[in-house]
């Protein structure tokens, strides 16, 4: 999946900002490398000339020198809410040039906030995440032959027929009218469009929502982000080993031990957290599992219904 990042970025042929993204960032080729920018939180980082330090919170707290200076802008998140892509998207916003590239990964579910915000839809080459409790999807505001291929690390036959079919089930499209279209006869990739565009006009949004949710989907929320966030902090690590072990120097030995540290830290408070949330939502979390494997007995319903037809 980072390969095929790179690929694109230096397809590009021009200057990259990669937005939360070092591990695409220090996989690029060195010419490569040399004409991109990482914006990221984590001042581990810092010793590279390319790092620039970047909060989210804070997205237009960037170096004025940078405004309207790439041609490429890959975004990858912490988080999938529509408040964290907000402010994501007034960074994309101040980073591109005119007419530039912009590539992005979030869930599926979030198709049309993220056509309302930034103007990019999904592609058919899905990211493989390993260990991720649920699946991305790559984003882009233009066409790239690279990226409508299966990666066949994860997907066997076009995915976007299901998931504008659990869309349909989930938001109740069965009962929309897509302009004059038979949905049937759809091809995947104008099924997917046509029920984006309807999600657009009824104003639905597809993660975010007015309505509270229930205890078992905030728990299994709050659970989903959290190791996710251990993920991401354990996969930081394969930088600077990698760094520590390609050109062994002082420097490196003490930024890798740095790493290990901050991760360690970060690893014993999140086993912490999972101990506490386990004792205290112990009845709420035994509902929420159930809530997640009826789901998942839902999905599987799902695919084995365009086989049957």
């Amino acid at each position: 999946t980072i390969d095929a990042f790179v690929e694109e970025i230096s397809a590009c042929g021009g200057t990259a900002a990669l937005v939360s993204t070092p591990s695409v960032y220090f996989s690029l080729p060195q010419e490569v490398k040399a004409r991109c920018k990482v914006l990221d939180f984590d001042r581990q980082w810092e010793w590279d000339a390319g790092f620039v330090f970047y909060d989210f919170n804070k997205p237009i707290d960037v170096p004025a020198d940078l405004h309207c200076s790439f041609d490429y802008v890959l975004i990858d998140p912490p988080f999938i809410t529509r408040e964290v892509w907000t402010l994501y998207a007034e960074t994309a916003k101040l980073l591109m040039k005119d007419g530039g590239r912009l590539l992005c990964t979030t869930i599926f579910e979030n198709a049309a906030m993220m056509k309302e915000l930034l103007a990019v839809t999904p592609t058919l080459f899905r990211p493989s995440i390993p260990n991720l409790v649920y699946q991305y999807s790559i984003y882009t505001n233009y066409r790239s032959e690279r990226l409508e291929k299966l990666n066949p690390e994860i997907d066997e036959c076009d995915w976007r027929n299901l998931e504008a079919k659990k869309d349909t089930f989930a938001n109740g499209l069965d009962g929309v009218v897509v302009g004059n279209l038979d949905k049937q006869a759809l091809d995947p990739e104008a099924l997917v469009q046509a029920a984006l565009e309807a999600q657009l006009a009824s104003g639905a949004q597809c993660v975010e929502s007015t309505d509270e949710v229930s205890p078992e989907v905030a728990l299994l929320t709050e659970l989903r982000d959290r190791l996710g966030s251990t993920k991401r902090n354990c996969e930081s690590l394969r930088v600077p080993l990698q760094q520590a072990v390609r050109r062994p120097s002082s420097t490196s030995a003490t930024t890798c031990s740095k790493s290990l540290e901050s991760t360690h830290t970060q690893a014993a408070a999140s086993k912490d957290w999972l101990q506490e949330w386990a004792s205290v939502s112990k009845e709420s979390s035994s509902r929420a599992f159930q809530l997640s494997n009826s789901i998942l007995q839902r999905v599987k319903a799902l695919k084995k219904a365009p086989q049957q037809q």
